[in-house]
Parts: structure tokens; C-alpha cells; sequence
């Protein structure tokens, strides 16, 4: 195998640790952030009857997780590689933010509705990027997925026309 080849197979590698390690890093900082957020809350609201909630479990993170992990495992192209690295560096650095965030006392306990939407810990709003980067990851990995069948198809397809011409050539000779 030649050089450049394994070089590109060890940044391909490399690349893939890094996102599983960035994608497991931003869900652990969920984690850590979930009760934060809920001690902020309780805080202030838990005399008038109203509680945060509970924090995700580790086994729903861990799920999480092993569906992020499917993309980065699977594309192949080097390209599509350093994206999802690009994509779990950027849920990283959103994950990072809720450390500042997390600990922000509500501006009501409860809506006229009687319940409480979090606007101020982050927490919902890194959920719904999370879930949109790993769609985005999913849809890279399909793109990745159909431009290597398109492109065996080709090489199939010209591999059969150049062997067609070639018998053409011989029977006439």
C-alpha cells in the first residue's frame, strides 16, 4: 500500500475518534448541565409547587450516542469524514456554551398556562441542534453512500464497454 494511501487511511481514523470523542464530550456536558439548570430552578420555584424535571438518563446519552456514532463509522470518503468531525466539533463547542447558560435563574417560574418552557438554560435549544447536526450527519453519510454507488456503477458500466470494444477488436483480427 502506498504511502499516501495510509497516511490518508490514519487521518480517516484519527478523524473518526475525534468525532466520536467530541460527540461523547458534548453529551456528557448535557449531562452535567441538566442539574445545574434544574438547581437554578428549583431554586426559586420549588416553594410555589413547581420542579424542573428529571435529567435524561445515561442510557438514553448512550443511545443518543450510538446514533451519532452510526455516521462517523460508516462514510468513507475523506471529505465526509472531516465533516462529521466538523459536524460533532460544532455540537461540542454548542455543548460548551451550556456551561454558561445552565445556571441562569428562570424570569417566571410558570406560564399563564400553569407550566414552565425553559428559555433561559440552553438545554432546549442544544437539544434541537444536536438533533439536527446528527440528521445532517445521517444525510451526509446517505450522499456518501449514493456517490460510491454512482461511481461503481461508472466503473462498472465503462469496464464492460472497454471489454465489449476489446472483443470487437480481436474477432475482427
Amino acid at each position: 500500500m502506498p504511502a499516501a494511501m495510509r497516511s490518508t487511511k490514519r487521518l480517516r481514523t484519527f478523524c473518526r475518534f475525534a468525532s466520536l470523542l467530541a460527540y461523547g464530550g458534548a453529551l456528557s456536558i448535557y449531562h452535567h448541565a441538566q442539574p445545574i439548570a434544574a438547581k437554578a430552578y428549583n431554586e426559586p420555584c420549588a416553594g410555589q409547587g413547581m420542579l424542573f424535571g428529571e435529567p435524561t438518563s445515561v442510557g438514553a446519552l448512550l443511545l443518543v450516542l450510538l446514533v451519532a456514532a452510526v455516521p462517523v463509522l460508516l462514510v468513507r470518503g475523506t471529505a465526509s469524514v472531516m465533516l462529521n468531525l466538523g459536524l460533532g466539533l460544532v455540537e461540542l463547542v454548542a455543548a460548551m456554551s451550556l456551561l454558561a447558560t445552565a445556571g441562569r435563574p428562570p424570569y417566571e417560574c410558570f406560564t399563564q398556562a400553569g407550566t414552565y418552557e425553559d428559555h433561559v438554560s440552553g438545554l432546549g435549544e442544544f437539544e434541537l441542534a444536536s438533533v439536527l447536526l446528527v440528521l445532517l450527519s445521517h444525510l451526509l453519510l446517505a450522499v456518501d453512500l449514493l456517490t460510491r454507488m454512482v461511481r461503481g456503477l461508472m466503473a462498472r458500466s465503462s469496464a464492460e464497454d472497454s471489454g465489449s470494444q476489446l472483443s470487437r477488436i480481436t474477432t475482427r483480427s
